[in-house]
């Protein structure tokens, strides 16, 4: 990527995402990725490498050298030179004490390290186990006559398998430096392999997935197929501990087999691209900006910037009313039975009832743009953009504010009611969280989940018994909000990933899911104040595509994952289990 090219992305990305993209911390980390190319002449890297100091490797195609980056200033600690042509990979020994790498220069291609042995393959087709403290040559094997495209080095039982074009994997004793297995695959490419035992699993462009016992010489077992018929390149695959086996596709499938039964288990993660709609609602004349489903699923409702409100059956997809009246976009709708509540850019609310059609109510009061709506049937919960920082709560009945709660300072930018308990919890750009008690019309817990700064873009709370979870940019915290409310746990990952977070699901079971800038989706123990696992990790760590909304039960998950220069969005479910470990 040249200079002129990362500035085009940048101001790509500007555009997409306008004042909220200024004040993210993504940006800083974003731009200073691109000073590192743009310090180095702009010459493509093709591998990199995190040591454990921060600093980053870097190899650089174009002027054959390796770089170590300080990350905090994007400036390079050292360089090193030596080889003749482009570097394509590298890889640091655990304790930081070693660099590998291989160059175009045909002396290394593809690398594996234990610390005291590298296997390497080459366009020469051979494979080579070199020790790394006197750089001698072990054993060169052979025995390939095209390329080798994988390479997996098992230290403790002294085994490499390497995977070829020319349609065989071999295994090799690297202690002796002999061939104890070839297998054939008449596949002209092989994209991962994978050992547990003396199984061994390997995936091609075909789709299938060969299972193999290496001893007495190598044989094929099994064959995994897609079921469905389905024909798209598997790219990788991983053993799980219970011994089950979950291969990726490049249809974006993610898949978990049996392979003692030889049965396709279930997918776990796949793309509704090709899935078909029951049916369409068309009608509105501008951009849809909310819709709801009753709970019962006989009505859609959706709210445009044509300014109208539209039900539709839930079962057959047919309109049946255009509610008019508002003079503004419509931006929020709550609804309660067959009792609808809309606020608008008007600055009003109307209350609807959508088996007839007609408007009951019109709530006068704000002073800006409404921007959320809670109703619970007959109270209406609701808040302002501009210069109005209250909340109002209304009797939807009789339409008057039966309260206004004041202390904010700035714009809400979250909003939750919890109509049994009769509280409201609002989040501000004024860097605090209020709770109130909406009968008494008080404020009974004040938090501050970030003195003196503003959110960089949206804020989000999830609410659960005493319990209340919240947002700002890469932090999670969690609060109690009795006696005036306190922090008790902040969420950070023990890896010291701090990519924004962008939505967050709090489960029945006290597990939260979130979602993030670098596109992944986290499971966290709110109760122990600790990081559970990934659900979801992006090979391309948000620079790619990014996870924007999620919506999570205890087995399923609904996340909308959006290609930053593409701009376009996909969704992708997840059947998973939250419990653990």
């Amino acid at each position: 990527m040249d200079l002129q090219e990362a500035h085009q992305n940048r101001r790509e990305r500007e555009d997409a995402y306008g004042q909220c993209y200024e004040r993210s911390s993504w940006k800083s980390l974003y731009l200073r990725k691109k000073r590192i190319i743009s310090n180095w002449r702009s010459r493509a890297i093709q591998s990199s490498t995190v040591l454990r100091s921060g600093h980053i490797v870097a190899g650089n195609d174009r002027d054959n050298t390796l770089r170590i980056w300080n990350v905090d200033d994007a400036q390079p600690a050292f360089t090193l030179t030596g080889h003749m042509d482009g570097v394509r990979t590298s890889q640091v020994s655990d304790d930081g004490k070693y660099i590998v790498s291989g160059s175009t220069d045909q002396t290394v291609l593809c690398v594996k390290f234990d610390g005291e042995r590298v296997v390497s393959s080459g366009n020469d087709f051979n494979v080579k186990v070199w020790n790394v403290q006197t750089g001698e040559c072990l054993h060169t094997l052979t025995g390939h006559n095209d390329s080798i495209e994988s390479l997996l080095f098992e230290p403790e039982r002294d085994l490499v398998v390497s995977g070829g074009r020319d349609g065989t994997m071999r295994v090799w004793d690297v202690r002796r430096g002999t061939c104890i297995a070839i297998l054939v695959t008449h596949q002209n490419s092989c994209s991962d392999v994978q050992l547990r035992g003396n199984i061994l699993v390997s995936c091609y462009t075909d789709s299938d997935v060969g299972v193999w016992d290496i001893r007495d010489g190598g044989s094929r077992i099994h064959l995994l197929q897609d079921v469905s018929g389905r024909t798209f390149e598997i790219t990788s695959l991983q053993w799980l501990d219970s011994g089950l086996l979950v291969t990726s596709s490049n249809d974006g499938f993610v898949k978990l087999w049996d392979v003692d039964k030889v049965i396709f288990v279930r997918d776990l993660v796949w793309d509704v691209d090709d899935a078909q709609p029951a049916f369409t609602l068309t009608g509105h004349m501008g951009h849809i900006l909310t819709f709801q489903v009753s709970d019962d699923g006989e009505y859609i409702v959706s709210g445009s910037s044509d300014q109208t409100v539209r039900v539709w059956c839930g079962q057959t997809g047919v309109q049946r009313y255009v509610l008019q009246g508002h003079t503004g976009t419509v931006k929020c709708i709550s609804l309660h039975g067959t009792t609808l509540v809309s606020g608008s850019h008007d600055q009003t609310l109307r209350v609807w009832d959508i088996v007839d059609g007609k408007c009951l109510h019109i709530l006068t009061g704000h002073l800006a743009e409404v921007r959320f709506v809670l109703f619970d049937g007959k109270r209406v919960v609701s808040s302002a953009d501009g210069d109005d920082f209250t909340v109002k709560v209304w009797n939807a009945h009789t339409e008057e504010c039966l309260h206004m709660l004041t202390g904010h300072t700035d714009i809400i930018l979250s909003l939750l009611f919890e109509s049994e308990r009769d509280l409201v919890v609002s989040g501000s750009r004024d860097g605090t969280i209020r709770v109130w008690d909406v009968r008494r019309g008080t404020c009974i817990a004040h938090l501050v989940f970030h003195q003196g700064s503003q959110p960089s873009g949206d804020f989000e709370v999830q609410f659960r018994g005493n319990i209340l979870v919240s947002y700002y940019d890469s932090e999670v915290k969690v609060w109690d909000i009795r006696d005036g409310g306190s922090c008790t746990h902040r969420l950070r990952e023990a890896n010291g990933r701090t990519s924004n977070i962008t939505s967050l699901q709090l489960l029945d079971s006290g597990l939260l899911v979130t979602g993030s800038m670098d596109g992944s989706v986290m499971l966290w123990d709110v109760d122990k104040g600790i990081f559970v696992r990934d659900l979801v990790r992006l090979a391309s760590c948000g620079y790619g595509g990014y996870n924007w909304l999620l919506k999570a039960t205890e087995t399923l998950l609904v996340g909308a994952f959006e290609a930053r220069l593409a701009r376009s969005t996909n969704l992708m479910l997840i059947d998973f289990d939250a419990s653990y470990p």
